[in-house]
């Protein structure tokens, strides 16, 4: 697999991207040849899921196409040992027979620019008060946080994991807030989650996707929103007024395979705390 003087044997990856052309409108299959991993996708919508360690293994995937041109991209990484990377299609257009993908590339196409670079965490906001509220939660507005920090994740399950931010935390009577940046890998619909006692917002780009708010115990809500590869503003707030304590955030969609995992948060180096 030498495509240039000084290319190693090992531990490297590559990357191939640009159009195909479909004469016969139909199901066409895709497959990919490789060690170690790779990935292949058609119109930003994977196709072929390969990838991890492992020898030559060969994996498919299908999809309807249209008469015209489509964009490709496929990625391959080699960690050591025998090292492999093939792509094979079929359809209407093969008369279903497997055959190497034949590509295309646009002579304009420009550089990627660098994508930016935010330190891991939330940038926390924790604001203390000395009296209970109502379904309207607490007022931050102006107020000066009483605890602020980085945290990677949005997991309080009790009292007690919110007690760990800080020595300072009251039992009850507070107000949360989280914001920062979320990375997407993949284009697609996305479900967010919040879990909390008392009340949770959550916001993406500005745009309210999930509202659990008022007085309740500890109760689940999620909302949908469809997201673009690359970086998103991020914030949730939460609000404690008496008895149990709760906040957790998850998501859900393409880059989690579709499982339901704790939401990792990103933040501003120029805005560390």
């Amino acid at each position: 697999m030498k495509e240039g003087k000084g290319f190693p044997n090992d531990h490297f990856a590559s990357q191939w991207s640009g159009k195909i052309m479909i004469e016969n409108t139909g199901k066409y299959t895709f497959y990919t040849r490789s060690d170690d991993g790779s990935r292949l996708w058609i119109n930003d919508n994977k196709i072929v899921e390969n990838w991890g360690l492992h020898g030559a293994r060969e994996r498919r995937g299908s999809v309807e196409l249209k008469h015209g041109w489509h964009d490709f991209r496929a990625t391959h990484f080699e960690n050591q040992g025998g090292a492999n990377m093939i792509v094979s299609y079929s359809g209407p257009d093969t008369h279903n027979k497997k055959k190497l993908l034949e590509g295309d590339h646009d002579g304009k196409i420009e550089q990627p620019k660098p994508l930016e670079k935010f330190d891991k965490g939330f940038t926390a906001k924790y604001f203390f008060f000395n009296h209970g509220t109502g379904q309207n939660g607490y007022k931050t507005d102006g107020k000066k946080p009483d605890v602020q920090k980085i945290t990677k994740v949005i997991n309080f399950k009790n009292d007690h994991a919110f007690k760990k931010e800080s020595k300072k935390f009251p039992n009850d009577h507070f107000a949360c807030e989280w914001t920062g940046k979320i990375l997407i890998d993949e284009t697609g619909k996305y479900n967010f989650f919040t879990s909390s006692d008392d009340g949770s917002r959550l916001w993406i780009n500005g745009k309210k996707v999930v509202n659990n708010w008022g007085l309740h115990g500890r109760r689940q809500k999620r909302g949908t929103i469809k997201l673009e590869a690359g970086w998103h503003d991020f914030k949730a707030v939460h609000f404690e007024n008496a008895g149990g304590a709760s906040m957790m955030v998850h998501w859900q969609g393409k880059d989690t395979n579709n499982r339901r995992k704790l939401l990792k948060g990103f933040h501003d180096n120029d805005k560390k705390s």
